[in-house]
């Protein structure tokens, strides 16, 4: 069985035989959504190879085939083009997805996201392209593969503390996966450091399999960063707080700044 694939189907395999609540509801597995991670169609001959990972999706695909859950992730993660099932190019170059949300009839547009719109900064300035589709060029992961899904009476989020450690152990294997197909040159988590990334003395978390990646202390929004060797390269990695509410001007060159850090140590260990 392949990797996805099986890591996929023992996912399920966890989360079917437990209870959860959220938001005082009692959830089922048809309460949940699932993500796969994505890259662009520009992403494998990118010359500077940047990925993108966040907690979880505030709602995403809902599983529809329980039995089929493991290929359907298995035929997504193959997929070259991701973002083309996902992503629309609007006449004045602005980026939205391609259907519409049941609940409020609306596109989700990537310039209303703060996520996305630092990520683009932070890309295209690490990058130097020009291209108004630069999502092409990135790929993009969440932590967390299962999350609450939005419906009629019921808002999406992220997973609570039972679904975190249901699912950790399986998703630091998924992302390690994720990494060496990927293989990025830059990493960034827009995660936070405590609990989501770090996880907790019960449940240890991403950090455990990123060795090279220390948390910081002194700076106003990155959290944590340092190189691994991954792939036989040197990955430079940045952990930072979620955006919201945040100076983004202030929030990007904080991010680029560390990875120009990274750069410079990457560079002198070669020597």
């Amino acid at each position: 069985m392949t990797s996805m694939k099986r890591l996929y189907s023992e996912l399920f395999e966890a989360f079917k035989e437990k209870a959860f609540r959220w938001n005082k509801k009692q959830c089922t597995w048809n309460d949940f959504c699932h993500f796969v991670a994505m890259k662009g169609s520009q992403y494998d001959t990118s010359k500077l190879k940047f990925m993108v990972i966040g907690r979880a999706t505030n709602g995403w695909h809902k599983i529809t085939d329980e039995s089929n859950i493991g290929e359907e992730a298995q035929k997504q993660f193959n997929c070259a083009d991701g973002f083309d099932s996902w992503i629309v190019v609007n006449k004045d170059g602005t980026l939205r997805n391609n259907e519409k949300n049941e609940k409020t009839q609306k596109y989700y547009s990537l310039n209303r996201s703060s996520f996305w719109r630092t990520t683009k900064c932070v890309y295209m300035e690490l990058s130097k392209i020009k291209d108004a589709n630069w999502v092409q060029h990135i790929a993009w992961s969440n932590l967390y593969k299962i999350a609450p899904n939005e419906s009629e009476d019921v808002a999406a989020g992220n997973p609570n503390i039972k679904m975190v450690r249901t699912q950790m152990e399986i998703c630091k294997e998924i992302l390690g996966e994720e990494i060496k197909v990927y293989s990025p040159d830059y990493i960034l988590f827009v995660t936070g450091w405590e609990w989501w990334f770090a996880g907790d003395k019960k449940t240890p978390g991403f950090d455990k399999i990123l060795s090279g990646v220390k948390q910081e202390s002194g700076n106003e929004f990155v959290v944590g960063k340092g190189i691994c060797k991954l792939n036989d390269k040197n990955v430079k990695i940045v952990v930072t707080h979620r955006p919201e509410g945040k100076k983004e001007n202030n929030y990007v060159n904080e991010i680029l700044k560390c990875f120009n850090e990274l750069e410079k140590s990457s560079y002198n260990q070669k020597d």
